[in-house]
């Protein structure tokens, strides 16, 4: 019952200047270069013919260089990536399907060799799931319930470094012969800006 897949890979482009030559004293004839690394697993298990379990992991991790005051600097920011999740799918009925996931994802962005100084930005969002469709006589209805949870580390003054979004959803997508039919509503509990 288990499944797997596995992926790597390596970009690398020496690329051209960020600048012309039409930018006056701002330009740098360098090239500006960016390189990329990445890797990625993903793992699933069928419990049985109704129910299956899947787990996946990402990692990227990259360069690129630019040109920035007045073309004697040599700037570059580095970049990270990871980004993970776990889910359960399955049927509870004949017509009602369920799904249960939970992901994370984190980036960063280091930003170097700059006259302004070096910067630093970190934000991280973890998001909780659950999903349902179910087939009726009008249609399929999707309904269901999430949270993401979203917080920010930075060398940077934000007037808020988190915040929390709940959330209710319902749809109804259905059609007889040359008709259709949608019906969608959601509301959002937005911690830092309210109600939508």
């Amino acid at each position: 019952g288990w499944d797997y897949q596995i992926g790597v890979s390596r970009l690398i482009d020496h690329g051209f200047s960020a600048t012309n030559p039409h930018a006056g004293t701002y330009y740098s004839a360098d090239r500006d270069a960016f390189d990329q690394s990445a890797a990625n697993v993903s793992l699933g298990y069928q419990l049985n013919n109704d129910w299956r379990v899947d787990t996946s992991f990402l990692n990227s991790e990259g360069r690129t260089f630019t040109d920035a005051d007045g073309g004697t600097a040599n700037t570059f920011v580095d970049l990270r990536t990871q980004v993970s999740q776990i889910k359960l799918l399955g049927k509870l009925t004949d017509r009602w399907t369920s799904k249960l996931s939970w992901g994370s994802s984190k980036d960063v962005q280091a930003n170097w060799g700059s006259a302004w100084g070096d910067s630093r930005y970190e934000t991280q969002q973890t998001e909780y799931k659950w999903e349902n469709t179910v087939t009726t006589g009008a249609g399929l209805m999707i309904a269901g319930v999430e949270r993401l949870e979203q917080e920010l580390e930075s060398t940077t003054a934000y007037s808020a470094k988190d915040r929390t979004i709940d959330a209710v959803f319902l749809g109804l997508n259905g059609g007889h012969e040359k008709h259709s039919w949608q019906f969608n509503v959601r509301s959002d509990d937005n911690s830092q800006f309210g109600d939508f």
